[in-house]
Protein backbone atom coordinates (compact mmCIF):
# COMPACT_ATOMS: atom_id res chain seq x y z
CA UNK A 1 0.00 0.00 0.00
CA UNK A 2 1.10 3.06 -1.01
CA UNK A 3 -0.31 6.82 -0.19
CA UNK A 4 -0.78 9.14 -3.33
CA UNK A 5 -2.84 12.22 -4.23
CA UNK A 6 -5.36 12.08 -6.90
CA UNK A 7 -5.75 15.61 -8.98
CA UNK A 8 -9.39 15.31 -10.39
CA UNK A 9 -10.28 17.39 -13.24
CA UNK A 10 -13.62 18.99 -14.55
CA UNK A 11 -15.53 16.50 -16.81
CA UNK A 12 -14.57 19.01 -19.31
CA UNK A 13 -11.16 17.69 -19.69
CA UNK A 14 -12.03 15.24 -21.96
CA UNK A 15 -12.34 17.62 -24.92
CA UNK A 16 -9.18 19.35 -24.11
CA UNK A 17 -6.44 16.92 -25.13
CA UNK A 18 -4.04 19.73 -24.79
CA UNK A 19 -4.83 20.11 -21.23
CA UNK A 20 -4.33 16.48 -21.29
CA UNK A 21 -0.90 16.11 -23.00
CA UNK A 22 0.66 19.28 -21.24
CA UNK A 23 0.15 16.98 -18.26
CA UNK A 24 1.31 14.34 -19.27
CA UNK A 25 4.47 15.98 -20.89
CA UNK A 26 4.98 18.45 -17.21
CA UNK A 27 4.10 16.15 -14.14
CA UNK A 28 4.95 12.62 -13.48
CA UNK A 29 1.78 10.96 -13.50
CA UNK A 30 1.66 7.52 -11.53
CA UNK A 31 -1.98 6.77 -13.20
CA UNK A 32 -4.81 8.20 -15.84
CA UNK A 33 -8.23 7.09 -15.23
CA UNK A 34 -10.64 9.19 -16.86
CA UNK A 35 -9.82 12.88 -15.15
CA UNK A 36 -8.49 11.42 -12.32
CA UNK A 37 -4.72 12.12 -12.35
CA UNK A 38 -2.73 10.06 -9.70
CA UNK A 39 0.56 11.08 -7.98
CA UNK A 40 3.52 9.59 -5.51
CA UNK A 41 5.14 13.09 -5.47
CA UNK A 42 3.26 15.87 -3.71
CA UNK A 43 4.93 18.81 -6.00
CA UNK A 44 3.75 16.68 -8.98
CA UNK A 45 0.42 17.02 -7.86
CA UNK A 46 0.15 20.57 -6.96
CA UNK A 47 1.66 21.22 -10.25
CA UNK A 48 -1.20 19.72 -12.03
CA UNK A 49 -3.25 21.63 -9.48
CA UNK A 50 -2.17 24.85 -10.91
CA UNK A 51 -2.13 23.52 -14.89
CA UNK A 52 -5.82 22.63 -14.34
CA UNK A 53 -7.06 25.78 -12.47
CA UNK A 54 -5.01 27.96 -14.81
CA UNK A 55 -7.15 26.52 -17.71
CA UNK A 56 -10.36 26.29 -15.37
CA UNK A 57 -10.58 22.62 -15.07
CA UNK A 58 -9.57 21.74 -11.09
CA UNK A 59 -12.32 19.69 -9.64
CA UNK A 60 -10.95 18.33 -6.47
CA UNK A 61 -7.73 16.95 -4.38
CA UNK A 62 -7.84 13.48 -3.12
CA UNK A 63 -5.66 11.73 -0.43
CA UNK A 64 -5.68 8.54 -1.98
CA UNK A 65 -3.78 4.94 -1.30
CA UNK A 66 -2.56 2.59 -4.00
CA UNK A 67 -2.99 -0.93 -2.95
CA UNK A 68 -2.48 -4.02 -5.15
CA UNK A 69 -4.93 -7.30 -5.21
CA UNK A 70 -7.98 -7.35 -3.18
CA UNK A 71 -11.79 -7.94 -2.76
CA UNK A 72 -13.89 -5.40 -3.51
CA UNK A 73 -17.31 -5.02 -1.52
CA UNK A 74 -20.51 -4.02 -2.46
CA UNK A 75 -19.71 -0.60 -1.82
CA UNK A 76 -16.29 0.17 -3.83
CA UNK A 77 -17.31 2.00 -6.84
CA UNK A 78 -17.95 4.99 -3.82
CA UNK A 79 -14.76 5.31 -2.40
CA UNK A 80 -12.42 3.91 -4.92
CA UNK A 81 -10.81 3.15 -8.60
CA UNK A 82 -9.91 -0.03 -10.34
CA UNK A 83 -6.91 1.39 -12.45
CA UNK A 84 -5.20 -2.13 -13.39
CA UNK A 85 -6.73 -5.73 -13.35
CA UNK A 86 -4.52 -5.95 -9.83
CA UNK A 87 -4.25 -2.22 -8.33
CA UNK A 88 -6.53 -0.20 -6.89
CA UNK A 89 -6.96 3.48 -5.83
CA UNK A 90 -8.91 4.14 -2.35
CA UNK A 91 -10.27 7.25 -1.18
CA UNK A 92 -9.00 8.07 2.22
CA UNK A 93 -11.26 10.97 3.29
CA UNK A 94 -14.56 8.59 4.00
CA UNK A 95 -13.10 5.32 4.77
CA UNK A 96 -11.83 3.83 8.11
CA UNK A 97 -9.65 0.75 7.75
CA UNK A 98 -8.69 -2.17 10.46
CA UNK A 99 -7.76 -5.66 10.79
CA UNK A 100 -9.35 -8.35 13.46
CA UNK A 101 -6.02 -8.81 16.47
CA UNK A 102 -7.55 -11.01 18.73
CA UNK A 103 -10.28 -13.57 19.06
CA UNK A 104 -10.84 -16.89 18.80
CA UNK A 105 -10.72 -18.15 15.00
CA UNK A 106 -14.35 -19.17 14.62
CA UNK A 107 -15.43 -15.74 15.77
CA UNK A 108 -13.24 -13.58 13.90
CA UNK A 109 -14.17 -15.35 10.46
CA UNK A 110 -18.37 -14.95 11.58
CA UNK A 111 -17.50 -11.36 12.23
CA UNK A 112 -15.64 -11.01 9.14
CA UNK A 113 -18.85 -12.65 7.17
CA UNK A 114 -20.57 -9.52 8.93
CA UNK A 115 -18.32 -7.18 8.08
CA UNK A 116 -18.57 -8.44 4.31
CA UNK A 117 -22.05 -6.81 4.37
CA UNK A 118 -20.83 -3.27 4.46
CA UNK A 119 -17.27 -3.69 2.74
CA UNK A 120 -15.50 -1.41 0.48
CA UNK A 121 -12.61 -3.04 0.00
CA UNK A 122 -10.42 -5.94 1.78
CA UNK A 123 -6.65 -6.59 1.15
CA UNK A 124 -4.04 -7.98 3.06
CA UNK A 125 -1.26 -5.69 4.67
CA UNK A 126 1.93 -7.11 6.33
CA UNK A 127 0.30 -10.37 6.15
CA UNK A 128 -2.93 -9.08 7.87
CA UNK A 129 -6.55 -9.13 6.58
CA UNK A 130 -7.16 -5.26 6.30
CA UNK A 131 -10.45 -3.82 5.59
CA UNK A 132 -12.27 -0.57 4.45
CA UNK A 133 -15.24 0.79 5.05
CA UNK A 134 -17.43 4.24 5.69
CA UNK A 135 -16.30 5.76 8.28
CA UNK A 136 -19.68 6.27 9.66
CA UNK A 137 -19.52 2.59 9.98
CA UNK A 138 -17.40 2.71 12.51
CA UNK A 139 -19.92 2.27 15.99
CA UNK A 140 -21.37 -0.45 14.06
CA UNK A 141 -17.94 -2.21 13.46
CA UNK A 142 -16.92 -1.85 16.96
CA UNK A 143 -20.59 -3.27 18.20
CA UNK A 144 -19.78 -6.81 15.92
CA UNK A 145 -16.30 -7.26 17.14
CA UNK A 146 -17.77 -7.11 20.94
CA UNK A 147 -20.69 -9.60 20.17
CA UNK A 148 -18.11 -12.17 18.80
CA UNK A 149 -15.76 -11.27 21.62
CA UNK A 150 -12.36 -10.30 18.89
CA UNK A 151 -10.34 -7.43 19.15
CA UNK A 152 -9.83 -4.65 16.22
CA UNK A 153 -7.39 -2.82 15.54
CA UNK A 154 -8.50 0.65 13.30
CA UNK A 155 -5.32 1.99 11.43
CA UNK A 156 -4.98 5.92 11.57
CA UNK A 157 -2.41 7.15 9.50
CA UNK A 158 -4.63 10.27 7.89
Amino acid sequence: MKPAIAVEAKGEIEFLPEIKELLLNETNITFQKDNMFIYLNADDADYAKEILTAAELFEELHQVILTNNGILGPYFEDFGIQLLDDCYCLFKADLLYFSFTAGNPNDIQMAKYQVEEHLVFETIHNETALFFLETHNKELIQNIAKAYKTVLSFTIDK
